[in-house]
């Protein structure tokens, strides 16, 4: 959604003004859209999300209870937003509706990303809450990181005790540091390190704010962002924030994902045998 949906929902608006367009997003994805010229946007929250249902580019997922099993069963997605669509149906009785399922792993048609409209404007007070932390602390430099742990696969995890070891050694260092992520897939930094602010809990303090939109000015105001191949450093990617991450797959993140060749720094990790990342602290840190 944040490569390829809605930028190419939001090129087509700006490319045909006269054309009605309205979206069904997630409530949390909305900031992709707001203040594009969209026409409408009808937001839903999926039952359990990140919990019991896991949404995907080329999907819905069941999560699976026993994770060692390694089996995440698709949803009837058409039946779970039928509701939604009717909604949409009965104030705009002629509108079509198209179908996102496996656009990014389609071979045609290719699209060119540097073409489409990344010009995300998240609600003001986003920027006034990420500004006035930034203004409090003007000596550090400020970085964004993406904690990702997945909660619905066992594999492509860096394990908590690395993240917590990172983050304890990041916080002797001169960093103002905003942690991006929402429950319960990543791993949040100990509330004693004061230099480090986890946007979720943010969002939850102020009103009108969003986890996306906090995260997307947090990588505005970014020197770089860190984290694994993951949608954040897409993001920064598209914002043209230099980043530096780990991961198995540098070409896709660094070259088809990299319309505007962002610079980055790629360290390779290995994979255990229940494909976790394989890095250590000490690598990630002369990375960084």
């Amino acid at each position: 959604e944040l490569s390829i949906i809605s930028p190419i929902i939001k090129l087509f608006k700006k490319d045909h003004p006269d054309k009605k367009v309205v979206v069904l997003t997630r409530d949390d994805r909305k900031e992709l859209y707001e203040n594009s010229g969209i026409d409408d946007i009808f937001c839903f929250n999926i039952p359990g999300d990140y919990k019991t249902k896991t949404p995907r580019t080329n999907g819905l997922y069941e999560t699976p209870e026993n994770l060692a099993t390694h089996q995440v069963n698709p949803v009837d997605h058409n039946k779970l937003f039928s509701k939604a669509r009717q909604t949409i149906l009965n104030k705009y009785p002629n509108i079509k509706f198209f179908s996102f399922n496996n656009l990014p792993f389609m071979p045609n048609p290719q699209f060119d990303f540097s073409q489409f409209n990344y010009d995300f404007k998240p609600n003001p007070i986003n920027s006034e809450i990420i500004n006035n932390i930034i203004f409090k602390n003007p000596e550090r430099q400020v970085i964004t990181i993406f904690s990702r742990h997945r909660v619905d696969l066992v594999h492509r995890n860096w394990t908590e005790s690395n993240w917590k070891e990172l983050y304890k050694r990041l916080n002797e260092m001169n960093y103002t540091i905003f942690i991006s992520g929402k429950s319960p897939s990543y791993i949040k930094p100990l509330k004693k390190y004061t230099n480090m602010f986890i946007l979720e809990n943010l969002a939850e303090n102020y009103n009108k704010s969003s986890i996306l939109g906090l995260t997307i000015e947090a990588v505005r105001n970014s020197k770089f962002c860190f984290g694994p191949q993951t949608a954040g450093i897409l993001l920064s990617n598209f914002m043209r924030i230099p980043n530096i991450y780990f991961g198995k797959e540098e070409v896709l993140v660094s070259q088809k994902y990299n319309p505007y060749k962002t610079p980055y720094y790629f360290l390779n990790a290995n994979y255990s045998s229940n494909y976790e990342y394989i890095i250590s602290v000490n690598d990630v840190i002369n990375g960084i």
